[in-house]
Parts: structure tokens; C-alpha cells; sequence
């Protein structure tokens, strides 16, 4: 079965149209950070590429942003931090 729709830990990408680097197969390594939002937006500041939005799951806070060599990069955060 093959689906049209991107997804990052089994969660929508970020836009309707996924970046060339959400369409490379391949590993993600998250990176454990106080402040996810701070960091993709830092990140994105340094030409970073938002592929998943910071994201709610039940035990953290995750984004997935690919920096601008195409590399896909986690970002995890604890719940309530």
C-alpha cells in the first residue's frame, strides 16, 4: 500500500506539500531540548526547513525540522518543561 500523505512518526507532515528531505527514507535522531519551540525556531532562523510542527504526544513534545543539507533532525522535549 502506498500513500500520497508524508508522515513523521506517524503524524502528518507539517505542510500539504512535503519538502524534498520528508520524502527521503532514512532515520530520524532526536535531540532532547528544554524548549522545542525555541529550538525549531532557532533552527529555522539558521535556514532549517520545518517538516513536523512541535507536536503533543502523550508523554512529549516533538518537532522534526531538515537543515540545509537535506539531514531530517529531531527535536524532544518533555511534557510540562
Amino acid at each position: 500500500m502506498c500513500s500520497s500523505a508524508m508522515t513523521t512518526a506517524g503524524l502528518p507532515a507539517a505542510s500539504a506539500s512535503p519538502t524534498r528531505a520528508a520524502r527521503i527514507p532514512g532515520s530520524v535522531v532526536y535531540f532532547p531540548v528544554d524548549d522545542v519551540d525555541g529550538t525549531l525556531a532557532r533552527a529555522e532562523q539558521f535556514g532549517a526547513e520545518r517538516v513536523l510542527a512541535p507536536t503533543n504526544t502523550p508523554v512529549s513534545r516533538i518537532a522534526v525540522f531538515a537543515d540545509p543539507d537535506g539531514n531530517l533532525v529531531g527535536l524532544v522535549g518533555l511534557v510540562g518543561r
